[in-house]
């Protein structure tokens, strides 16, 4: 497909694993997506540029709290990973989540799309890695939608440094929200010592 043949045509170096890819070439996913599917490109951008900044096990355990969370609200089926659901939408690009009235919604209608499980098991570890951003990019989006709250990526790396499970993040989202809280970046600043408990009432 046209956006797995530009990653692999703009990435030359060897990477070892997903984690790694997205750790050590994360701009270079961004722009060989960009190039084909610019809407794609921002979804998955913010993982791209955390990936920047946090070690590969952070990321990994990033994408595995996002897709557990997504999984838990019923946003994504039990089977389908983050990668796959990343290449589901690289594969068709012409599902664009803007022609429906919800992330959920874009979600369902990528289920339902063919899907080239052959090319999906053939991707090298950067094609991989580039699904695995969309994918985890296009959950953060629906959790988001579905919370009815900012939820930034920061969030989700503050949880995963304090190597809470989905179930504790879930619980954190629904405690922040009971209390009036829509914005869930403000537990990343407060774990990052950037806001005081003063600063929150």
């Amino acid at each position: 497909m046209g956006i797995f043949a530009a990653i692999g045509g703009a990435i030359s170096s060897f990477v070892g694993g997903v984690g790694s890819a997205l750790c050590s070439i994360g701009s270079q996913i961004g722009s060989a997506i960009a190039k084909v599917a610019p809407v794609i490109a921002d979804i998955a951008k913010p993982v791209l540029e955390i990936a920047k900044t946090v070690v590969e096990v952070v990321i990994e355990a990033v994408v595995q709290i996002v897709d557990g969370v997504a999984k838990a609200l019923g946003l994504v089926p039990e089977e389908i990973e983050p990668d796959e659901l990343g290449a589901r939408a690289m594969q068709h690009p012409e599902i664009k989540p803007e022609d429906y009235d919800s992330y959920e919604a874009y979600i369902k209608e990528l289920e339902k799309a063919d899907f080239d499980k052959e090319e999906f098991d053939n991707l090298s570890p950067a094609q991989k890695a580039a699904a695995t951003a969309v994918g985890c990019g296009i959950e953060v989006k629906a959790i988001s939608e579905k919370m009815a709250m900012n939820i930034p990526l920061d969030f989700f790396v503050a949880s995963a440094k304090g190597k809470m499970s989905p179930n504790d993040v879930c619980g954190l989202l629904n405690s922040m929200k009971a209390n009036g809280i829509t914005d869930a970046g403000v537990f990343a600043q407060y774990t990052q010592g950037k806001l005081s408990p003063e600063a929150e009432q």
